[in-house]
């Protein structure tokens, strides 16, 4: 699968505290957070389509 380069986002004190706190909680880095945290809220307004589940699997080795 190919990727593109993520764009340059900015945050307040308060969210980055957040997200880096939220990344203290799981197994991903901030970047990997906000990608998958993005990418779920897409999937859930039904801008992207849910994966087959063997994309699925492959899909953040």
């Amino acid at each position: 699968m190919s990727r593109t380069k993520m764009i340059c986002t900015t945050f307040t004190n308060e969210e980055y505290a957040t997200i880096e706190k939220a990344t203290n909680m799981t197994d991903r880095n901030l970047a990997g957070l906000v990608r998958w945290a993005t990418i779920k809220h897409l999937r859930e307004i039904a801008l992207l389509p849910y994966p087959d589940e063997s994309e699925e699997e492959q899909g953040d080795e």
